[in-house]
Formats: C-alpha cells, sequence, structure tokens
C-alpha cells in the first residue's frame, strides 16, 4: 500500500462514524476532496497523504506523534501546520477570531509553499460546502452552525487566507476559492 492508500485508509478509521457539521456528509468525504484538490497542483504523494489526515489531530483526537510514527517526518510538519490550536481550556466561540487570525499570520510569515497548497484545499473544500448549503437554508440558519455566526467574520478570513495565497494565483483551485468568496459573501 502505498502512503496516500495508507493514508486515506487511515483517515477513513480515524473518521468513522462521524460527518460534516449541519450536512449528514460522511466526513471523510471532506479530505478526500481535499486530496482531490491537492492532486490538480501537486503530484507530491506525501502532500496528498497530509491532505488526507489533515483533520486527524484537530477532530479524531489522533496526536501529530502517532502521525509521524505511521507516515514520517514531512506528513506530520503538514498535517501540524493545518492543524489549529484550539485552546481548549475556552470556549471555541471565544476563541475563533484568535484562531483565525493565527492561522493567517502562520501563512503570512512561516509556511512553506507546500503547507499553503494544503492550507488553500481545506479552505476551498469548506467554501465549496458552504456555498453548496446556502442554496438550500436561509443564511440566518446556516451561519448559526458555526462557533462564529457572524459572516462578516468568515469572509475576512477567506479573504486573508486568499491574499496570503496569492502566490498560488496561476492554479484555477486558488481562482475558484477566489470566486467562491465572492458568490458566499456577496
Amino acid at each position: 500500500m502505498d502512503i496516500l492508500e495508507k493514508a486515506v485508509a487511515f483517515a477513513t478509521k480515524a473518521h468513522e462514524g462521524k460527518s460534516r457539521k449541519g450536512s449528514g456528509l460522511p466526513y471523510i468525504v471532506h479530505p478526500i476532496e481535499v486530496v482531490v484538490i491537492i492532486s490538480a497542483m501537486s503530484r507530491d504523494p506525501e502532500l496528498m497523504a497530509a491532505g488526507a489526515l489533515h483533520d486527524v489531530s484537530e477532530d479524531a483526537k489522533i496526536t501529530l506523534e502517532e502521525i509521524r510514527a505511521e507516515f514520517g517526518e514531512r506528513v506530520a510538519q503538514l498535517v501540524a501546520a493545518n492543524t489549529e490550536d484550539k485552546h481548549r481550556d475556552l470556549p471555541a466561540e471565544a476563541t475563533w477570531k484568535q484562531r483565525k487570525e493565527e492561522t493567517v499570520r502562520y501563512l503570512c510569515k512561516e509556511a512553506t509553499y507546500d503547507e499553503k497548497i494544503l492550507i488553500l484545499a481545506d479552505k476551498l473544500s469548506n467554501l465549496r460546502g458552504m456555498y453548496h448549503d446556502l442554496r438550500f437554508i436561509s443564511a440566518e440558519k446556516y451561519w448559526k452552525r458555526f462557533n462564529q455566526s457572524n459572516p462578516v467574520e468568515h469572509c475576512w478570513y477567506h479573504s486573508a487566507i486568499l491574499a496570503v495565497t496569492a502566490e498560488l494565483s496561476k492554479f484555477d483551485e486558488w481562482q475558484e476559492y477566489r470566486e467562491l468568496i465572492q458568490k458566499v459573501f456577496e
């Protein structure tokens, strides 16, 4: 089994029984979509493996040490770059802005090109889901799903991600992300 197949199997097991907020879709659909988005920008198997694994530390309580042991240092570092410090001692809604600012700062100052691809793929997948769901339910009901219910704050965050990943603007996926920001937040 190659590293990508192994990562998909690992992520599938880690997210087993979980679904995406409000959609009812099995959670694994999101990491698989992230892998597909990455594959359009890179053929790096470790980067795609990190795409499959990007939420297992945050959402499935798999440690970065476990990822490192199974998939190596580089995959673990890529996953770590896309893992928020949840500040679990405080309510998630109280730390939402802080966590998003930390992500944007990291992208501005430290993130590698591959880390930016991973983060863009994750955010594009999220925004695709937002765009889809907002076509079927009211905006007022939709935004209540999140720790931050103000769409203006979400617009700020996605716009900031777009700006700090501008070096990826040659990719159709970056262009799609830009267009979806306009559609979702117009």
